[in-house]
């Protein structure tokens, strides 16, 4: 598989890959806007996942995937996307072309998110 950040994590053939909870932590972490980290985890082609961190109040400004239609699990905290907060253990699909934003609550957020190309597989978006 390609795109994965660390030597570190197990693979077991192709189509097979595990993480445990410490290597995650201890994957450098890279920047998305002020205050909000992520890791990737997979990627195949433009599909990716990983897992955002977000600081108290940290926003990901209002934005639109065109060709990705984007799910996000909220692990821990809160994080506000669209005016509908959710909490840990909640679920958001954002379809392809849906602006959308991320807004963590007061103690910051951690969501497992997915990008999955539903559109061209040539298109570059980031």
């Amino acid at each position: 598989m390609e795109g994965l950040v660390n030597d570190g994590i197990a693979t077991e053939g192709p189509d097979l890959r595990m993480v445990d909870a410490a290597t995650v932590a201890d994957l450098p972490r890279q920047a998305l806007s002020p205050g909000v980290t992520y890791v990737q985890l997979w990627a195949q082609g433009r599909s990716f996942s990983g897992v955002f961190h977000l600081e108290p109040h940290a926003v990901i400004d209002e934005h639109t995937h065109r060709f990705h239609c984007h799910h996000v699990w909220i692990l821990e905290g809160e994080v506000t996307i669209l005016e509908r907060t959710l909490g840990a253990g909640s679920y958001a699909y954002v379809a392809p072309g849906q602006p959308h934003d991320l807004v963590a609550g007061p103690e910051g957020a951690t969501a497992f998110y997915l990008y999955l190309v539903t559109g061209s597989p040539s298109a570059v978006e980031p």
